[in-house]
């Protein structure tokens, strides 16, 4: 999730990523912005501020890093179905069926 903050870490605009890591966010006026990126499995990571002017498009590049999570912080009935393993049908799935002609 990416998250669009003002200088006082409101939340302004947030966006998903596209699968290759791109987003758009909108400012809603020209002011000191910065970005907050999260996702589960990687730490949150806060972009520098920055300034964007009225109609102005900017680019930011936000590295993420890897960040495991702790199953200890979960309940002991939480653990055993996050190590369940899957159905057979959830690893494989059916190849998809040609239509009659």
């Amino acid at each position: 999730m990416m998250t669009l903050v003002d200088g006082e870490d409101r939340r302004l605009a947030s966006t998903l990523t596209r699968a290759s890591g791109l987003f758009e966010l909108e400012s809603p006026a020209a002011g000191r912005y910065r970005v907050k990126a999260e996702r589960i499995g990687y730490a949150t990571t806060w972009s520098d501020p920055f300034d964007i002017a009225a109609g102005d498009t900017l680019t930011i590049r936000i590295d993420v890093v890897v960040q495991a999570i702790s199953l200890a912080l979960l309940g002991p009935r939480c653990r055993r179905a996050a190590l369940r393993p899957l159905p057979r049908h959830a690893l494989f799935p059916a190849a998809p069926r040609r239509r009659p002609r």
